[in-house]
């Protein structure tokens, strides 16, 4: 984080507008949180190329708890992450870099040739009746609501304009894809189900695609060949293997960046003059890229079951269950544990002890129950529980659960 003799100025919202409308120099955006370790790591880095480069480059940073709105305009989800705009125009976006040796090389590029057009903003899906095969769930972001089909053979969706349907989809089965129409899906998920070319075939008649997820497909360079007619896409994230963040074939995602040049993928985004200079996927000098969840799928849930010893005194037992690959670091508490508990307020319980497991590294993952021990006489009981989920070196934002249980009685 920057420090008040850093060459790294922090700066809020009005501060940002005005260093982005000076274009004197190019600047550099350092997207960063407080709870954030990856990012305390790449700070000292970042002030020495500051230092080092401040008659060329301006370098600010921005904590995205204290100005959401920032983070917002340029769809960042992961800290740290690393904007490079020249004439209010980003030419570079990187999440997660571990090293910042490529920076001198692309500035020097960026200042031989400074004329870029802006990465062109996803338009927004207009108002449309579509059909989904059976009865799946459904979520529809902008309109923050799940719905839950009945069961009927066909689901209809009445979307209002800018409203976005995200599917998800896990040991699938795509057929169920090719009944839909071009612009019916905005944001598709796709987990441990083989994607080989004949797969990709399926999805691509989806022209209103704007993001794609694939964890633990298993696609090959084919595959990957494939997806460059998917010409709207501005997200793509593929990994593997979610547990070990391996990338697809480095080579191929390469040649998909050059085909898909306003498209992010794995995090990263370039000018398309500027991608040989980013380290290459899959090579020891590339940083590990991380794996952005989508907020509509949380890499925790939480269950809560509550028991009752005596008039006044309960025991609940919370259990987490943590997605593969993801663990959950301490969000800058004071205790150092890697979540906090509280009662939610005038529930009539209070905490007396919560017995967490033995960890030494303040990290959980997997499964995990917690005991918490609570002194009220109330028939339900609400506890608020505030966590960070991590993947490989970057940490997303601590989000807050609400659980919910009745108190069964003795």
């Amino acid at each position: 984080m920057p420090t008040p003799t850093s060459a790294v100025r922090a700066v809020d919202a009005d501060e940002f507008d005005k260093a982005l409308a000076d274009d004197s120099t190019p600047l550099l955006v350092d997207f960063t949180a407080s709870w954030c370790p990856p990012c305390h790591a790449l700070a000292p880095h970042l002030d020495r190329f500051a230092d080092a480069e401040r008659d060329r480059i301006r370098v600010v940073s921005v904590d995205v708890d204290e100005n959401p709105t920032i983070a917002e305009r340029y769809s960042v989800h992961a800290m740290p992450t690393l904007i490079l705009i020249q004439h209010g125009a980003p030419v570079l976006e990187w999440a997660g870099p571990s090293t910042l040796e490529p920076l001198t090389a692309i500035l020097d590029a960026v200042l031989a040739a400074p004329d870029t057009a802006p990465k062109p903003r996803a338009p927004e899906p207009a108002a449309r009746t579509i059909r989904l095969p059976g009865a799946p769930d459904v979520t529809v972001d902008l309109l923050a609501r799940e719905k839950s089909a009945t069961a009927e053979t066909t689901t209809v969706l009445d979307l209002p304009a800018g409203a976005r349907l995200i599917l998800r989809g896990q040991d699938a089965n795509l057929d169920a894809l090719t009944d839909l129409a071009p612009d019916a899906v905005n944001t598709l998920m796709i987990a441990r189900t083989p994607m080989r070319a004949n797969e990709i075939d399926k999805l691509l008649h989806l022209t209103g695609l704007g993001a794609l997820y694939l964890f633990d497909t298993g696609i090959d360079a084919e595959g990957i060949a494939r997806l460059t007619g998917l010409t709207a896409l501005r997200h793509l994230e593929i990994r593997n293997n979610p547990q070990t963040g391996e990338p697809a074939d480095p080579a191929a995602l390469t040649t998909l960046r050059l085909a898909l040049p306003h498209t992010t993928i794995n995090g990263t985004w370039a000018r398309p003059d500027l991608i040989a200079l980013l380290p290459q996927p899959g090579t020891d000098d590339e940083p590990a890229a991380p794996e952005v969840a989508p907020e509509e799928t949380p890499p925790v849930t939480v269950a809560l079951r509550a028991r009752r010893h005596t008039p006044d005194r309960a025991t609940a037992y919370l259990t987490l269950h943590i997605a593969d690959g993801y663990h959950l670091n301490a969000p800058g508490t004071d205790n150092g544990l890697p979540i906090t508990i509280d009662t939610a307020p005038d529930t009539g319980w209070h905490i007396d002890e919560s017995t967490y497991p033995a960890t030494e590294d303040a990290h959980l993952t997997g499964t995990t129950l917690i005991a918490v021990d609570l002194t009220g006489a109330a028939a339900d009981l609400t506890l608020n529980i505030r966590l960070q989920a991590c993947r490989d070196d970057t940490c997303f934002t601590p989000t807050t659960h609400t659980a919910h249980c009745a108190v069964t009685p003795r």
